[in-house]
């Protein structure tokens, strides 16, 4: 039972990496979008 909630963290996690990298790409090709939220340290 536990591997089943291992795999999912795993699986979280790689979801929550990529998205991560798709806002930090769009930040940089559209760094005026206010669809994309500035979690920058200003």
């Amino acid at each position: 039972m536990t591997d089943i909630f291992h795999d999912i963290g795993d699986v979280l996690e790689r979801v929550y990496r990529e998205q991560e990298e798709m806002d930090a790409a769009l930040r940089e090709t559209e760094p005026d979008s206010p669809s994309v939220p500035a979690r920058r340290a200003a």
